[in-house]
This record gives C-alpha cells, sequence and structure tokens, in this order.
C-alpha cells in the first residue's frame, strides 16, 4: 500500500516543483520581478517538508515504463497562446499536485500534509498577485505608439463626457484619461464608472487622474499623478501596485528622479495655456529626448501637441502622444482623433 502511495506522490512533487520552476523563470527572465523569489522559495521550503521521506521510497516506487499515461495529452496542453497562459497552466498544476501530496501524506507522515496545505494556500496567494503583474505588463504595451487622450472638464462638459469617450475609442485612442478638477467626489466617481465600462468594452486603458481612490472602486486601468499629488510609493502601497501608475514631470531632473511609477510623462512639450489660462513655456523636444534617453519606462509627451509636430514627437523616441485641445477642435472629436492616430500609426510602421 505504502508504494502506491509513495509512487503517486513523488509524481505529484515532481509535478508541482516542475510547475514552480517554470513560473519562478516567467518572473526571473520574462517579466523580471522580483516575484521570482517567492517561487524558488516555495521550491526549497517544498525540498525540505518532503526530507523526512526516504528519498529511496520514492524513488523505489517509481515505474516510468509502466506509466500508460505519461504522454496523453489534451489538445490544450500543447497549446499555450502567450507568456501568462503558461503561467496559469503551470500555477494550477501545481497548486493541484500540493492538494494530491496533502492529502496521500496523511497516512504517512502529518508534517507533511500540514506542509503541503501551507505550499497550496501559498500558491492561491501567489497566483493572485502574479496574474495581476501579468495583466498590468500586457496593459503596458498599449502605451507604445498609442494616442492618450485626456477628457478634461475644461473642454468637454460633463454631459457629454460619456459619448466623448466613445468617439474617442472608435476613433483610434487608446489611452483615456479623465480629468475633473473641481468635480465633488461623488460626482468624480460617478463619471469614472461610465467611462471605465465604456473604455473595457472597447478594449481602451482607462486612467484616472489624481485620485486613486476613484481609481481603484471604478475597475480603472491605471492612475496618474502630478507632483503635488499623492506620492507614487503611497499610491502603490494603496493599489496594492495593480494599477498603471504614471507621474507628470516637467523637466530632466524631475523625470530622472522617477524610480516607482510606471510611466513618465514630460511636459508641456511646446508652449501651451495652463488650467488658469496663462500661459507655460515648453520644455523643448532636447528636452524630450533626454528623458527618453535616461530611462526604460514608457515616455508620455504632453503639451501643445498638435497634428504639425505630433510626428517629430514620435521620433524624438516617445511610446506615447497626450492631447487634450487638438483633439476637440472645430467640434470634430472624430476627425481630430483619427488623424492624430494615424499620424502615430505610422511612425510605428517606419520603425
Amino acid at each position: 500500500m505504502n508504494s502506491e502511495i509513495y509512487s503517486v506522490m513523488d509524481a505529484n512533487i515532481n509535478r508541482c516543483i516542475e510547475g514552480i520552476r517554470v513560473c519562478e523563470d516567467i518572473f526571473r527572465f520574462s517579466v523580471k520581478n522580483l516575484l521570482s523569489s517567492e517561487f524558488k522559495n516555495l521550491r526549497h521550503k517544498i525540498t525540505g517538508i518532503i526530507s523526512v521521506i526516504s528519498s529511496g521510497a520514492l524513488l523505489n516506487s517509481r515505474d516510468v515504463f509502466k506509466d500508460e499515461q505519461k504522454f496523453v495529452n489534451t489538445y490544450s496542453e500543447m497549446k499555450r497562446e502567450s507568456v501568462k497562459d503558461i503561467f496559469r497552466s503551470n500555477i494550477r498544476r501545481s497548486i493541484e499536485a500540493s492538494r494530491v501530496i496533502e492529502e496521500f501524506s496523511k497516512s504517512i507522515h502529518p508534517d507533511i500534509a500540514s506542509g503541503f496545505q501551507e505550499i497550496r494556500f501559498a500558491l492561491y496567494d501567489i497566483e493572485k498577485r502574479g496574474w495581476e503583474l501579468l495583466e498590468k505588463r500586457e496593459q503596458m504595451d498599449k502605451f507604445r505608439f498609442s494616442l492618450y487622450a485626456i477628457i478634461d472638464s475644461a473642454f468637454v462638459p460633463e454631459g457629454q463626457m460619456v459619448e466623448t469617450s466613445k468617439i474617442l475609442a472608435d476613433s483610434g485612442a487608446d489611452i483615456i484619461q479623465l480629468r475633473m478638477k473641481d468635480a465633488s467626489g461623488r460626482d468624480y466617481l460617478s463619471m469614472s464608472e461610465k467611462i471605465s465600462a465604456v473604455c473595457r468594452d472597447k478594449d481602451v486603458l482607462f486612467i484616472v487622474n489624481d485620485r486613486v481612490d476613484i481609481a481603484m472602486i471604478c475597475g480603472a486601468h491605471g492612475i496618474h499623478l502630478g507632483q503635488d499629488d499623492v506620492p507614487v510609493y503611497n499610491a502603490r502601497s494603496i493599489s496594492g501596485g495593480s494599477l498603471i501608475t504614471g507621474i507628470s514631470t516637467s523637466s530632466l531632473d524631475e523625470a530622472a528622479a522617477v524610480t516607482d511609477a510606471d510611466y513618465i510623462a514630460i511636459g508641456p512639450v511646446f508652449p501651451t495655456s495652463s488650467k488658469d489660462g496663462s500661459m507655460l513655456d515648453g520644455v523643448g523636444i532636447e528636452t524630450v529626448k533626454k528623458v527618453c534617453s535616461i530611462t526604460d519606462k514608457p515616455v508620455v509627451a504632453i503639451g501643445g501637441i498638435t497634428e504639425s509636430n505630433a510626428e517629430i514627437l514620435m521620433q524624438a523616441g516617445v511610446s506615447s502622444l497626450s492631447v487634450i485641445s487638438a483633439l476637440y477642435r472645430n467640434d470634430k472629436v472624430s476627425e481630430n482623433t483619427r488623424r492624430l492616430s494615424d499620424i502615430i500609426k505610422s511612425c510605428r510602421v517606419s520603425k
């Protein structure tokens, strides 16, 4: 009887460790995230837990050649669509294996059962965090050669914001940010929920300006912060790092100081009017180029961007162009958005 139990345990110990190792390497080499060390620690913990079993007992129960199902694979098992798919398959493989080990080891050694119960719940937790990281990484790909449209209450009446978000999404905007500086928290949240639903339906990233609490409640993909807002570190602590977090900068020094944001906005690039109507000097193309050269984060250019200067900015190395007033010129939101999007996408082709 013990030989049969050891055989099951041996197969599932191997299965569990193999799955964990695949996940470890995803986060070590592909995602380059410290989550890989947590997977590594779990592997070493498993080695410690099973040390109470004689290695000979496990090996002697193994008979690879008599296992008639070792090469029986379903179609889905032989195909992986993405890194996310690889992660999902292997983390579930490890969780299932740990449960089998937990059950079968109860007749051998209770410490093994309790140890693998801890492993199983640790895997449940790391599965959730790992999936969020992979989804966020996939979302960040949308910043490449993208049009980052801003719906600002200074340009768009509240009653037209939802319809404007649909027009922007249908006309080529890849990212939409909502900015409602003078709105109450209740009104800001209500509008954010509506536009978040539009963006998710149309596969467009939705970013909330300033308010990390509203971003989390409405299901936004991210939060954008200014230099005087809640520090990026605190915003990430509140969101658990699940939200894409961007920061505005207006100089090379400010951009160089950014370490924990997911993307950097630099501007205004060209002279433009401020929120109070006064004119702001632009930082210029050369500063934008320098910012792009010192970071591997996506750089979003903002301020004074039009169809006439969009291409030169993309050639300077930015990932995305953030546009406000040029989108709403002459009340032709769809046409303006489509032309800017086409210019940006043409730069992708020419790279």
